[in-house]
């Protein structure tokens, strides 16, 4: 069950984002890098286990941003789609200027009568999208977009929250879109609910969020550097996406327990899911997970820009990030020992380079050997991330069901336009804890058109 966070509250950084991808550990996935071209002006990490390789969160170098959380559908029939939810995200950033070009600005005011100046391409493309019938067969999602720009105000244009899973499906993606971020102050989050409606995990949050930055002005009025507030901003924030309040399961616990209690936690650390279908007497040979859960066999197929998570199969979410349930007796739709590798390094990795070295990219061959930088655990206690990666216990890391938060990402804008995308991937396609010299990739680059508005 992935998460979003975002806030507008620091005077430094017009835009603060916070993301964690929960995922089937085993399950492809590509780390954060510009796509090949005609694309190299997007940023993202990508699902590789579907041909479309779609995404649950992407940047582009024009200010662009997307990132998408399926909805938790009644049940696992309603879980299943035509087309990949990943590729709802590759559209917005893809998409040519003649689809975020508003053709009639009358029928835009019509469509959006809530929607605030500034939002005008925002709301080209989802009307241009939905009425060419791009969204008709996908499964449920919730998609933040919108373009990285300042107004004449200083605020910044606002991002727009739509979803096919309102009362009226796809003919509510525009009457109920909300639209944030277009002023200081705001802080809001997004889960597997309507944005309205939002889980525990997301109200916790949220008020992480906001405790972060009030720390973070607090650090701003000590001696440190320009460079040791932003990182210990950065840590902070990490730290909101370590947060772990799930409850301890046991190998007697239900599917339906352990869906119910992924609501609760901005953190889900691994553990073996356990079956939809009902447990035999006999579970004394079954092995448990970190958490105590208990390992069964996998059911379900993964679709779009994430694995379908445990929720694809109950009622319960289909992929937190992206993604369609198909029942399918292998897991993923792969080769299980192709699944079972670590994944295969595109670059040379440096081991100890300083951060200066993060600069903005020329292009995207550079990619591996610019942004993959190690982590700088700096700060102790409370400034540090809650949540080191453990290893797994052998038994339980085979499982194709081991799931838990794989991937977060810390995304910063400041009020010059630069951005800064930092992600740590915490497990590999292997289930095993990344090395802290990996572990982290940055990458930097000023917006284009930035100061032009």
């Amino acid at each position: 069950m992935c998460i979003l966070l975002l806030t507008t509250s620091h005077p430094d950084y017009p835009a603060i984002f916070l993301s964690n991808r929960d995922e089937f550990l085993h399950r492809p996935t590509q780390r954060c890098q510009y796509w090949e071209a005609p694309n190299e002006h997007i940023l993202s990490g990508r699902d590789l286990a579907r041909p479309e390789k779609g995404t649950w969160l992407g940047v582009t170098r024009t200010g662009r941003i997307a990132v998408l959380t399926n909805f938790r559908e009644a049940s696992s029939a309603a879980a299943i789609a035509e087309k990949s939810r990943g590729a709802v995200v590759t559209s917005y950033l893809t998409a040519p200027t003649s689809s975020t070009t508003p053709k009639d600005p009358e029928t835009l005011a019509t469509c959006f009568p809530d929607a605030p100046a500034g939002s005008e391409s925002t709301k080209a493309w989802i009307h241009n999208t939905l009425e060419s019938g791009e969204l008709k067969g996908v499964g449920g999602f919730s998609l933040v977009c919108g373009t990285l720009r300042p107004k004449k105000d200083g605020n910044l244009e606002p991002l727009a929250v739509i979803s096919n899973r309102t009362v009226d499906r796809d003919a509510g993606v525009e009457a109920s879109a909300h639209w944030i971020a277009s002023g200081k102050g705001e802080t809001h989050g997004l889960s597997n609910s309507l944005f309205d409606d939002p889980w525990p995990k997301v109200e916790i949050g949220c008020d992480r969020l906001s405790e972060v930055v009030a720390q973070n002005l607090e650090a701003t009025s000590s001696a440190l550097s320009a460079e040791e507030k932003e990182s210990d901003l950065i840590e902070r924030c990490f730290a909101v996406l370590s947060h772990d309040t799930l409850p301890k399961f046991t190998e007697d616990d239900t599917y339906e327990t352990e869906i119910n209690a992924l609501v609760k936690s901005v953190f889900i650390p691994p553990f073996d899911a356990a079956s939809e279908r009902p447990k035999t007497k006999d579970t004394s040979a079954a092995p448990k997970a970190m958490n105590g859960a208990a390992a069964t066999p996998v059911n379900t197929n993964g679709d779009g820009a994430g694995a379908n998570t445990p929720e694809a199969t109950i009622p319960a979410p289909s992929s937190p990030c992206g993604g369609a349930a198909t029942p399918t007796p292998n897991p993923f739709g792969i080769n299980p020992k192709t699944a079972l590798q670590p994944p295969q390094a595109t670059g040379k990795i440096s081991k100890a380079r300083p951060a200066s070295l993060n600069v903005p990219l020329a292009n995207s061959s550079q990619v591996d050997h610019i942004v993959a930088t190690p982590v700088r655990p700096t700060y102790d206690g409370e400034r540090k991330s809650e949540t080191e990666p453990e290893e797994i216990e052998e038994s339980i890391r085979k499982s194709p069901r081991i799931y838990g938060t794989q991937t977060q990402t810390v995304i910063l804008v400041d009020k010059t336009g630069r951005l800064k995308y930092v992600e740590r991937r915490l497990w590999d396609e292997d289930a095993k804890v990344v090395p802290k010299e990996q572990r982290e990739r940055v990458v930097e680059f000023v917006i284009e058109g930035w100061e032009e508005n």
